[in-house]
């Protein structure tokens, strides 16, 4: 039980620094900022499909689309 409330925290951490780097922002950041905050990529709850084919990487209401190798566009909630 402890690794599910560790995986847990792990996301949401990355739901909290997507919110946080969110706000405000309709623009692309950089992958590296969002690792610097403590990220963890390997984390999400579940993914979606865009309708250009990309996969949306979600921790729960938040996501991020991965543009190219150096930037992520952040996914808020409606």
């Amino acid at each position: 039980m402890a690794s599910l409330k560790k995986i847990n925290s792990i996301l949401r951490s990355n739901q909290q620094i997507l919110c946080r780097l969110s706000k405000g922002k309709r623009k692309p950041i950089a992958l590296m900022e969002l690792l610097k905050s403590g990220f963890q990529l390997a984390y999400h709850t579940h993914t979606k499909q865009a309708k250009n084919g990309e996969t949306i990487y979600f921790c729960y209401d938040y996501g991020y689309l991965r543009l190219d190798e150096q930037m992520v566009q952040i996914i808020s909630p409606i």
